[in-house]
């Protein structure tokens, strides 16, 4: 049998699984093989906000807004819509900045606007996704519009 190395893509950076047979390219796999030490796992943010902090206290945090429970607001002379999404979850610090990225997801229409993907003020505790979309509060609600959203951050 030939055994080697190789690298496999995961969510949280990359995984070198050791001396493991073929059987690793099945993902399904992949929870066992790092839960039985055959992988290690790790994370880098090679240009950070801020400096600090300290490569094992990173956490890569994900969330929604929630399929047709996001509380979207009229932004004032109703030009769009705004939601302030909540991170406090994530347990980032306060004095380092994580690095965010999001999207505006739903079931339809929402390819037509833009802002989903450009958050505003993000800190430890969360950000705002301005929406630009006259009149939208109401199909925004009956289309499902929500945002997705990941996060890399320090917890220490």
């Amino acid at each position: 049998k030939q055994w080697y190395q190789r690298r496999v893509a995961i969510t949280a950076g990359e995984c070198k699984v050791r001396y493991f047979p073929r059987l690793y390219e099945t993902m399904l796999l992949l929870p066992f093989l790092v839960l039985l030490g055959y992988c290690s796992c790790d994370m880098l943010v090679a240009y950070p906000y801020e400096e600090g902090g300290s490569p094992p206290c990173l956490r890569l945090c994900a969330g929604t807004t929630g399929e047709g429970t996001t509380a979207w607001v009229m932004y004032p002379n109703n030009i769009g819509i705004y939601v302030h999404v909540d991170m406090s979850k994530c347990g980032f610090i306060p004095s380092l900045t994580p690095i965010v990225s999001s999207v505006l997801a739903g079931r339809t229409s929402h390819w037509d606007y833009s802002g989903g993907s450009a958050p505003y003020s993000p800190d430890h505790s969360g950000f705002t996704i301005y929406v630009k979309a006259q009149n939208a509060i109401n199909f925004a609600n009956s289309y499902e519009w929500r945002i997705d959203w990941t996060a890399v951050g320090y917890t220490c």
